[in-house]
């Protein structure tokens, strides 16, 4: 059981790196912190493998003190294997991929194979949020870049932003 001291150690300790409002957050989700090491463990893993800037991954996706250690590496070879270049630039592009099991990445790249839509490493190394995007957005941009002759539409990728930043 945590002590008194250790988690009153832990809120002060994480205070410090999390700004108010992601800290008053993580508290609602998260009654019992990530111990102190756990931070320093994370932030030379994501170092190790050529993050450029580990603390803002870490302060964007708190979630990913949660998960093992070595799970940074395994997430880059699992997108490796996949047909993405270069997994570093797309997680440190957008941090919210961490979160997302193998199977939901498998299943939207197994979808936009079925529709024949080739170029979708292409497109997730250009604009990685896309990959981050809920299953039911995915559909809708997968399916109209197919429509658009395979072609890469850039002005639906803004538009798709767009409707994110409107909510579900």
């Amino acid at each position: 059981m945590l002590s008194l001291e250790e988690n009153l150690e832990r809120q002060i300790y994480y205070r410090e790196i999390f700004p108010k409002s992601t800290f008053d957050a993580i508290r609602k989700r998260r009654p019992r912190l990530w111990s102190i090491k756990k931070y320093d463990i994370k932030l030379n893993e994501l170092k190790e493998h050529g993050f450029t800037n580990p603390a803002k991954i870490i302060i964007s996706n708190p979630e990913i003190l949660g998960r093992k250690t070595g799970s940074v590496k395994k997430m880059i070879e699992h997108l490796r294997r996949r047909g993405f270049d270069n997994p570093v630039r797309i997680l440190d592009s957008c941090p919210g991929i961490f979160c997302l099991s193998f199977n939901n990445i498998d299943r939207k790249i197994r979808f936009a194979r079925r529709i024949e839509y080739s170029r979708f490493c292409e497109l997730i190394a250009y604009h990685p949020m896309l990959l981050d995007l809920s299953i039911k957005r995915y559909f809708f941009v997968a399916r109209t870049l197919k429509n658009h002759k395979g072609e890469i539409a850039f002005s639906l990728i803004y538009q798709t932003q767009k409707l994110m930043s409107k909510g579900e």
